[in-house]
């Protein structure tokens, strides 16, 4: 029996989805290999983590220095802050715990994009 021939634009996906994998896992690898102890995709390192040098960055200015608009960008940094890569601080720095913020450091919706705002700080984790 003759094999099914497939279409043109699903041999060409099955390129890029392969291509897409194996690019992911060589820029994971160099990372390690240059000291970083996290598992950075190279998606997130492009949309978020590559412009939080120093003090970090609002998510407006991430939102506007980055190609992801601000609503998919509220939801990887609740993925990122989730997985320990990035703390998500309020407008005005870390919570007081004095004065009765959240337990550890956590804002409330921690880990998701709720609570996240414009003003909010983003910094990477040690």
């Amino acid at each position: 029996m003759a094999t099914p021939r497939l279409p043109l634009s699903a041999l060409l996906s099955q390129a890029l989805v392969a291509f897409t994998v194996e690019v992911d896992n060589e820029f994971e690898r160099q990372m390690i290999a240059s000291g970083y102890h996290g598992n950075v995709s190279l998606v997130a390192w492009a949309n978020v983590m590559r412009f939080l040098a120093g003090d970090g960055a609002t998510v407006a200015e991430l939102a506007a220095s980055g190609p992801t608009s601000s609503d998919p960008l509220k939801h990887a940094l609740g993925c990122l802050e989730r997985w320990g890569l990035i703390a998500v601080l309020p407008e005005a720095g870390p919570p007081d715990r004095a004065a009765g913020g959240p337990a550890r450091g956590r804002r409330a919706g921690w880990g998701s994009r709720r609570g996240i705002q414009g003003r909010s700080r983003i910094v990477a984790t040690p």
